[in-house]
């Protein structure tokens, strides 16, 4: 299973959060050199669904069921959900219902929350309070000890796991699968709501409606500070990393350890609750140490003084358990924290896309690929997309060619439309050089710094290697259809166009055409490669190839009467060994040993 399990999760893999996508609106701002330089930025913000490959299960296609209330993955892949149908676990591959009929230690099928045990272990409760253990295909029920959302589980280490649970702390001993109650003096009378694991080894536990909080000793049952944290109970216990803790439920405060800082809180939205404040449901603090708080009311960013509004519910429904318990907030592995907000799906509080429902829990995979349960229409799976995507506005978004400067600059040549360059720091400049006038489909940076562009070229080399070429001048003699261009070794740009191979000698601003001989047609000239003993060969379109020494004037055609399987090439490549291998355009790929002059065909 485990190998199974790798490979699908290697096979999603997807480039993180370096792969970009690039979405390019372009705006004019401006002329230069009377040219219409149009320059642009980057622009994904409106648009960041198009990042994701959304993947669906529901009724249709294999899922058992519609509504899923929670999610969680065990280490060792299997991705689990709470639903009111029972426990659903996914391979991979297909989905496996536990249900009362097929599972008899199953209490109940109406299961509301699933939570981290130790390893592949898990905990579960029920709509009829029920609380389960789940290990290794065994199910453990303890009834009679949970109230309704009141179960916090702090996994610690590798033996020790505390329960919270009818508002008592327990230690749940994993060989005799059994709850022991933790009862210190302090809290024999009181109501334990919350529970916390500081990084310092302490336990804190949250009480009632006093609102305190109540920190031990290593190893667990001694206790030496309690502190009125919050006026009213506390729910949730969050630790950040500058150590401060933050305590919540229908109020939000935090303590630095020597003072407690609360903030102004929102009233409910919920119908008939429109006098009480608004309930909590989850804390957590991203890579860039960022607090982000999840309630009734929306999405909030936590700063040192206030709370700030990223998403404004417009209404609400009265929350699921799962919801209480933080099912609507994940954190992955790389330090992001999404959450959910009616059908909209935040990451570190960017909207990133939209689900078709209003969604129900979340979770991010071991592969940071995110899933959202949404009501009524099952699963939805968002993964990176593998491909990068540019569009540029206002243009055919039909591409020919595309090239990097010694710059790092990202030439694109297309159809009609002229051509564009993107810059390191997301600058876009479009061209409308050619425009109408057939494809950019050729690029060269020539030996001193000049950029060839089809039949363009920029010859201000500080300009190129600076703040990017203003100016290109058209090169005479060409075709508007360029296919190729390459630079020999003794300084020659050539170029292959529509009507064969033509030659530019340096300080020269007009092509020479070669001709072969006056009785040989002038086929299209797609590639042009030069090898390692100064030859130049050439793919044509309906010719076959052409070998050309350019210090002799020596030329050779190799058409289907010397066995090449097409005179329609489209590329060519020298080998180590010196043979030159053909593309064809419809038969195959082909092998020329220069030596020997013999053709094989390879595929």
């Amino acid at each position: 299973m485990k190998k199974v399990m790798r490979g699908l999760m290697q096979f999603l893999h997807v480039m993180k959060w370096f792969v970009s996508f690039l979405l390019l609106f372009v705006f004019y701002e401006g002329q230069a050199q009377s040219n219409n330089i149009a320059l642009g930025i980057w622009q994904n913000q409106d648009r960041k669904e198009e990042m994701y490959l959304s993947e669906k299960w529901n009724l249709q296609n294999g899922l058992p069921v519609n509504n899923i209330n929670q999610m969680y993955q065990t280490p060792d892949g299997f991705i689990w959900s709470a639903t009111f149908n029972g426990l659903l676990r996914f391979d991979g591959v297909n989905f496996k219902l536990y249900d009362v009929s097929n599972t008899p230690d199953l209490p109940s099928n109406r299961i509301t929350t699933i939570t981290a045990g130790q390893g592949n272990s898990f905990w579960l409760t029920t709509e009829q309070h029920h609380l389960i253990h789940f290990d290794k295909g065994n199910f453990t029920v303890f009834e009679g000890i949970l109230n309704a959302q009141e179960l916090q589980i702090i996994v610690d280490g590798d033996s020790l796991t505390w329960v919270l649970a009818k508002n008592r702390v327990n230690q749940f001993d994993h060989q005799s699968k059994k709850l022991e109650p933790l009862i210190p003096k302090f809290s024999k009378e009181k109501e334990a709501t919350s529970l916390l694991r500081l990084r310092n080894g302490s336990l804190l536990i949250g009480f009632g409606e006093e609102g305190k909080v109540l920190k031990t000793k290593f190893p667990y049952i001694e206790f030496d500070t309690v502190q009125t944290f919050n006026k009213g109970k506390t729910s949730i216990l969050f630790e950040d990393t500058k150590g401060r803790i933050w305590g919540a439920h229908n109020r939000i405060n935090y303590s630095t350890g020597e003072s407690v800082m609360g903030f102004t809180n929102e009233q409910s939205i919920y119908s008939g609750w429109s006098k009480v404040p608004a309930l909590y449901h989850a804390i957590e603090e991203d890579d860039n140490n960022n607090i982000w708080v999840s309630s009734e009311t929306g999405l909030y960013k936590a700063t040192d003084e206030k709370l700030e509004y990223i998403y404004k519910k417009p209404f609400s429904f009265a929350p699921d358990i799962s919801v209480w318990r933080g099912a609507t907030m994940t954190k992955c592995k790389d330090g992001a924290v999404w959450n959910i907000q009616d059908n909209k799906v935040f990451r570190n509080g960017e909207l990133q896309f939209q689900t078709e429902e209003l969604a129900s829990c979340i979770l991010c995979d071991l592969e940071d690929n995110i899933w959202v349960g949404v009501l009524r229409t099952g699963i939805q799976r968002y993964r990176l997309s593998l491909i990068e995507s540019l569009v540029v506005e206002d243009f055919g978004n039909n591409f020919y060619g595309v090239y990097e400067d010694s710059s790092d600059r990202i030439w694109f040549g297309s159809w009609v439309d002229g051509m564009h360059y993107l810059t390191k720091d997301g600058q876009v400049v479009s061209f409308p050089f050619g425009r109408g006038k057939g494809a950019l489909a050729s690029f060269l940076e020539g030996s001193d710094g000049t950029l060839y562009v089809g039949r363009l070229k920029n010859n201000q080399n500080t300009s190129l290697k600076s703040e990017g070429p203003k100016v290109f001048e058209e090169i005479q003699g060409l075709n508007e259809s360029v296919f190729a261009i390459q630079e020999s070794r003794d300084g020659t740009i050539w170029f292959g166009d529509k009507f064969g191979l033509h030659r530019l000698k340096n300080g020269e601003t007009a092509v020479d055409p070669i001709k072969f001989s006056d009785e040989m047609v002038d086929f299209p000239v797609r590639f042009i490669l030069e090898s390692k003993d100064n030859i130049l060969w050439m793919a044509t379109n309906g010719g076959g190839i052409r070998k050309f020494n350019y210090e002799t004037g020596d030329f050779k055609v190799y058409d289907i009467s010397d066995g090449l399987s097409s005179d329609n090439v489209r590329g060519l490549m020298e080998d180590q060994k010196g043979n030159i291998w053909i593309a064809t355009e419809d038969k195959g790929l082909n092998r020329l040993n220069p030596n020997t002059e013999e053709i094989v065909m390879d595929a």
